[in-house]
């Protein structure tokens, strides 16, 4: 993995290196972990996983939001 020189901050190789891991769960459904993804939050403090995890949430809603209001002019038009 690349240098990081302050928490949160990614080098310019983050997500270059081996991402593969496939874990088996039930029924024979696998999973890929994005290790660099797992390795960046780690590194983050308590408080920017949360932010990171409000501003994915927000970002989702948005979107819903969005797709919602797009069915609707659509019934209308």
């Amino acid at each position: 993995m690349s240098k990081v020189d302050k928490p949160g901050e990614l080098g310019p190789d983050y997500g270059r290196e081996d991402l593969g891991l496939v874990v088996g769960g039930k029924n024979s459904e696998s999973y890929q972990i994005d290790r660099g993804l797992v390795a960046m939050f780690l590194k983050l403090s308590p408080e920017e996983r949360l932010r990171a995890n409000d501003n994915a949430a927000r970002t989702i809603l948005e979107l819903r939001n969005a797709y919602r209001q797009q069915k609707i002019k659509r019934r209308r038009s």
